[in-house]
């Protein structure tokens, strides 16, 4: 149930950001946990295959490492970790460029 809850948290952050336009985007930058990858890879095709889509660019690994990486100034349009701790430390900073941290 976490990993569709957490599925569909993903969907609904690259809705958000999906271009309005038909032109072809840019791939959305995903940083996510290794424990959601299957669920992911698949919520990715599906949101490369909507109108309007866009293919989404997914990095997989430790949620404490990803964090790291973007306090480190790495760029990703969405953050997906298992453990909800790695987000809310680094929220402040996700805050500030624009980023929510959502549970």
């Amino acid at each position: 149930m976490r990993t569709a809850a957490a599925a569909l948290a993903v969907v609904t952050a690259l809705m958000v950001g999906a271009p309005a336009t038909a032109a072809v985007a840019e791939p959305v930058r995903l940083a996510a946990a290794g424990s959601l990858r299957a669920a992911l890879d698949e919520v990715g095709a599906a949101f490369a295959a909507l109108p309007g889509g866009a293919a989404v660019d997914a990095t997989y690994g430790p949620s404490g490492l990803l964090r790291g990486r973007i306090g480190a100034g790495e760029a990703f349009e969405v953050f997906a970790s298992a453990n909800m701790e790695p987000p809310r430390r680094g929220g402040a900073r996700a805050g500030a460029a624009g980023g929510p941290v959502r549970a």
